[in-house]
């Protein structure tokens, strides 16, 4: 069976039809958002509002929280902040 299926594919593989035509070529665009799917800099408005579903701890349900883009910056680089002291703490033996 395998070799009858092979056998039919290999026949009909080698008579494909010409292509109806060739396809126009896409102009180029700029991409719409960066590699990080963050929106460009240069067309940010730092009050435009960005609504984002974040996880509930200790439940299956997400909520939906909305901030201006500059308070997400604000929120982003707090979190960083508490990271990097947290991680210097601990290598420095708990910031004695």
């Amino acid at each position: 069976m395998i070799v009858a299926v092979l056998a039919a594919f290999a026949l009909t593989s080698g008579q494909q039809a010409a292509p109806a035509a060739t396809p126009a070529p896409v102009p180029a665009q700029a991409p719409a958002t960066t590699v990080t799917g963050q929106a460009p800099v240069a067309t940010a408005e730092p009050e435009e509002q960005i609504c984002r579903r974040q996880a509930i701890p200790g439940s299956r349900r997400s909520e939906r929280v909305c901030h201006t883009r500059a308070e997400w910056d604000m929120i982003r680089d707090n979190a960083r902040n508490n990271r990097d002291t947290a991680s210097s703490n601990q290598r420095d033996g708990g910031g004695k």
